[in-house]
């Protein structure tokens, strides 16, 4: 009798413990979901965040581009415009010359003559 008790209490006591083990292992599993919850979230975010971050930045590259684009074509009709309005003042002074010795060519003319 004394035998079969200590028996039942072993095995009642290896029952508790693991009940109890059963119980913390279900908690630590409920805990542990909630946690890998958050952490999908976190990721989600995270992946949502640098595909948006990739898109503005694949945006703002093709937003810079016409923008370089116009800024190159705008030195090159400014650099245009100065070559085309020096060569104009060139030739404004070669003619200014051209009348200056035309006009004392005339003077001398009419003072011979």
């Amino acid at each position: 009798m004394y035998a079969s008790m200590s028996y039942q209490i072993a095995l009642i006591t290896e029952c508790l413990l693991t009940y109890g083990t059963a119980v913390r292992a279900l908690t630590t599993m409920y805990a542990s979901m909630p946690y890998q919850i958050a952490l999908c979230t976190t990721f989600l975010i995270t992946h949502c965040t640098a595909i948006k971050a990739i898109t503005t930045m694949h945006a703002f590259m093709c937003y810079q581009m016409p923008l370089i684009t116009e800024c190159l074509i705008t030195h090159c009709t400014d650099v245009s415009a100065l070559t085309t309005m020096y060569a104009l003042m060139c030739y404004q002074m070669a003619l200014s010359t051209e009348c200056l010795f035309t006009y004392c060519t005339a003077i001398r003319a009419i003072t011979t003559m």
